[in-house]
């Protein structure tokens, strides 16, 4: 199933659930769109689709300026996996596909 869509998801990590909401496009094993979050809005960098996994990159500068690995798993209408900032343990990435 392809992950294009609006996706409402959390990344929990020892800071606590912050909502994020990812729009992706898949198109040929590329992943394309925004991630959403503490009131800023930052493009995927370097998505791809291999199957249901799929990985990007992502920079933001809030709560604190990092770089971000996210490696997730789509199922259905769900997704989960992890959020990885180099010098940080890896956050948990759950999610679902926003009917809207």
């Amino acid at each position: 199933m392809s992950a294009t869509g609006i996706w409402n998801a959390s990344i929990i990590s020892l800071m606590g659930k912050n909502p994020v909401r990812f729009d992706l496009v898949e198109t040929a094993g590329m992943i394309t769109g925004t991630a959403t979050g503490e009131g800023e809005t930052v493009p995927v960098i370097g998505g791809r689709a291999d199957g249901d996994d799929l990985v990007w990159d992502m920079s933001i500068t809030r709560p604190t300026r990092m770089n971000l690995r996210v490696k997730v798993h789509v199922s259905g209408n769900t997704l989960e996996g992890t959020n990885q900032a180099k010098l940080f343990p890896a956050a948990r990435v759950v999610g679902a596909r926003s009917n809207s």
